[in-house]
């Protein structure tokens, strides 16, 4: 019997609120502004949840995507914020229906015009 896995951390996320989704997506647009420099944020609560991910939509600098945010405590969600963090301990966010950890879910923001 062989076990193959395409995306961990890409299924239900146990133990989630949107409390810690909504503090979470704060966190995610203040790592934009870090990563980027947009400065304008606008962020919509979708009031949709799926299997502990909570639906927002997230305009930075004119730049509009849907994010599905884990509501688990930051620390657990935020993959790379720690150079010993471990992918296959992280859930995946969604951005525009396709899955990505934190550090990754940020480049779907960057200006196409800069690749």
């Amino acid at each position: 019997m062989s076990i193959f896995i395409i995306n961990p951390g890409s299924g239900p996320v146990r133990g989630a609120t949107h409390d810690n989704a909504a503090e979470n997506i704060t966190e995610f647009t203040i790592d934009l502004g870090r990563r980027f420099g947009y400065r304008n944020f606008q962020v919509t609560d979708l009031g949709r949840e799926e299997d502990g991910r909570w639906s927002f939509e997230v305009t930075a600098d004119g730049r509009k995507h849907d994010v599905d945010m884990p509501g688990l405590p930051l620390r657990q969600v935020n993959y790379g914020a720690d150079p010993a963090d471990d992918i296959w301990d992280f859930p995946r966010l969604y951005v525009d229906g396709c899955s990505w950890v934190w550090t990754f879910a940020l480049n779907q923001f960057e200006d196409e015009d800069d690749v």
